[in-house]
Order: structure tokens, then sequence, then C-alpha cells
């Protein structure tokens, strides 16, 4: 499993912060800088994998703001669910 498919299954079952997709990255044996995660949340907001939670006035936004990524909650959309779904292990 790569970075970009840990991400997605950390969110498989529900919405989670940076500090805890990062956990679950490191529980799945993926180790990777936080520079790394924040690149791959980025092109699966960009791509409409994922999209901000919470807080609730960040819904909507398609650029993650650096000063605020641990305030973030991430959550798939059905396109991110449907590539996770795809994911072979």
């Amino acid at each position: 499993m790569n970075i970009r498919e840990g991400i997605l299954d950390s969110l498989a079952d529900g919405g989670e912060s940076i500090i805890q997709i990062e956990e679950y990255l490191i529980f799945l044996g993926i180790h990777s800088f936080r520079y790394d995660i924040i690149n791959e949340l980025k092109t699966l907001l960009r791509q409409n994998k994922i999209y901000i939670e919470y807080p609730p006035s960040a819904k909507g936004i398609n650029e993650i703001k650096l000063d605020s990524i641990k305030e973030y909650w991430f959550e798939l959309t059905e396109a991110g669910r449907a590539e996770w779904e795809n994911i072979e292990v």
C-alpha cells in the first residue's frame, strides 16, 4: 500500500485529522514525512477525492492552508470512496 492508498484507507470509516492520518500510516508501516502527506492531501482535494468537513468555515475550500492543517478533518467524497474500494491489498 502506498501513501495515497493509506490516506484513503484511513478515511474509509469517517473523518480524520492529519494527526490521525499520520498515526494510521505509521500503523500500516508506510513511513512518510508530513510534507509528503500534505502534498498527497492537496492532490486528493484537487481531484475531488476528499473534502474538508471540519471546521465548518473550511467547507468547500479547495486549497489547504498550512497554518490551519491541524484543525482540518478530511472526509472521502463518493469518488474517493470508489477509488478506495478498488484498492487491492
